[in-house]
């Protein structure tokens, strides 16, 4: 492709995204009161992962009496979840900001969990 074609394709796509302000032109194409319903149902179920897990962390933390701050965490995550604190508007590839964000989340307990896991097994051993 020669720097004139280049040129006028840069112009054709900077012309796109100014008509259409969101990015991707495939989010049209859904019907957005079920896809926010939907989100919101995703969401539900990372949140009550993300419960099963925090409780889970909290036994574990308030049997060791260990870090506080993972007993923080885990009140914060079901407190401050992203069901409730983040809008379901469309992220860039036309998911959903409150899904993405729960699912961040849910990860990152899940990787908590495992660490906390590993490390009491190992504790178990050495005795």
């Amino acid at each position: 492709m020669d720097e004139r074609k280049a040129n006028k394709l840069g112009v054709f796509l900077t012309g796109v995204l100014a008509v259409c302000p969101r990015g991707a032109l495939a989010c049209e194409f859904v019907n957005g009161g079920n896809a926010v319903a939907d989100a919101y149902l995703k969401t539900t179920y990372y949140l009550m992962g993300s419960a099963l897990i925090s409780i889970v962390l909290l036994v574990l933390e308030v049997r060791s009496r260990r870090n506080p701050l993972v007993i923080t965490f885990a009140i914060a995550s079901i407190a401050l979840h992203p069901r409730w604190t983040v809008p379901a508007v469309y992220g860039l590839d036309c998911s959903f900001l409150n899904v993405e964000a729960s699912q961040a989340l849910f990860g990152f307990g899940f990787a908590l969990l495992a660490i906390r896991v590993i490390s009491f097994l190992r504790g178990m051993r050495k005795r």
